[in-house]
């Protein structure tokens, strides 16, 4: 884990998300086809308990939306359930499953403030805007070597410390540094904040902003965040208020950054455009984005070009400066015991 090299596994997170750019596109494209496959295929059920005769409703009372269209699967099945898919398909309806409205729950006819309240206290309250990092925990995602997990910092901290990791890459620079991640099948939460919402289509749709919005988010690993912008739900990117994203690759910036022309082994790392996107889909996707901390505790290595530290950190800044105002913007680097901040 960066034996010889401490700045190797960070360089290979950046490789990482320049093959995956390369590939697959660029990270807005991917998610307005994921988003364009969605709306296509599935449709949001409407809420029993608002009254068909009011003719407006706040966002907080309301679960959504308009019934389906005649022409859907859903409204035949619902005069013909006998009818089956193949047929369905046949005939060119789209098809779209039907999920229960869970009219008959005793949880869903409390009223929406009500059911608001029961999923802050399930799935929120680690952290948030207006709490802090460190003032009631965080979300940590981490990466495992097959999918994004979390832990709830500090009551996971243990758990966290004590999962057993494995080398995530190889080849060439396994003898200089190799990232290790969680294995697989390792259960990092004591209670998981997404088994609730794993209930029911439902509970899925209301207590997905809260659990978003009303948590601080954490990531270690710049490819790891890179996956989140692109895994995680539209409606809860929008939802994100905290972001904290500690990790030591800033530090080492200028080595990514270094060109040498003669050397066959130099990579091009798209470093600038790989930064650029990744800042510019945190500005397009997460609108309700209040706080976002960067984070290092490696210093500034400038010894070999000698880059004021502080041209260095407007640097990695600069591209965030399209951020809305209204976002508190903090860039940190540990000194010894010091912390020194930066700003654009």
């Amino acid at each position: 884990m960066g034996r010889l090299v401490p700045w190797a596994k960070y360089r290979m997170e950046w490789e990482e998300i320049r093959n995956e750019r390369r590939k697959r596109g660029s990270l807005l494209d991917r998610r307005k086809a994921s988003a364009a496959d969605a709306s296509s295929s599935s449709k949001l059920i409407p809420d029993p308990s608002s009254s068909s005769s009011s003719s407006s409703s706040s966002p907080s009372s309301t679960f959504l939306s308009s019934p389906s269209p005649p022409s859907s699967t859903v409204a035949v099945e619902q005069r013909y359930p006998w009818m089956p898919h193949l047929l369905s398909s046949a005939l060119g309806l789209s098809r779209v499953r039907s999920y229960s409205t869970q009219a008959r729950s005793p949880l869903f006819r409390l009223p929406a403030e009500l059911r608001l309240a029961v999923w802050r206290y399930a799935v929120g309250g680690h952290g948030g805007h207006g709490h802090g990092h460190g003032h009631g925990g965080v979300v940590a995602v981490v990466r495992k070597t097959d999918k994004l997990a979390h832990a709830v910092l500090p009551r996971d901290r243990a758990r966290l410390d004590a999962a057993p990791r494995v080398a995530a890459r190889g080849g060439a620079w396994q003898p200089v540094g190799s990232e290790r991640r969680v294995r697989a099948d390792v259960v990092l939460a004591e209670a998981s904040l997404l088994a609730m919402l794993q209930t029911c289509k439902r509970l899925y749709i209301e207590a997905l902003p809260v659990l978003y919005g009303r948590n601080a988010f954490e990531f270690r690993t710049m490819e790891g965040f890179y996956r989140f912008l692109l895994l995680a739900p539209a409606a809860g990117l929008r939802a994100v208020r905290s972001l904290r994203i500690a990790w030591s690759g800033f530090g080492y910036w200028q080595h990514y950054e270094r060109r040498d022309p003669e050397s066959e082994m130099e990579l091009e790392l798209e470093l600038d455009e790989s930064w650029r996107e990744i800042c510019g889909a945190v500005a397009a996707t997460m609108k309700g984005l209040r706080e976002l901390t960067l984070h290092s505790w490696q210093p500034f290595d400038t010894r070999r070009e000698r880059i004021p530290p502080a041209d260095m950190a407007r640097k990695i800044l600069t591209p965030l400066g399209g951020l809305p105002e209204q976002v508190k913007l903090a860039f940190t680097v540990q000194q010894g015991d010091d912390v020194v901040s930066y700003s654009l």
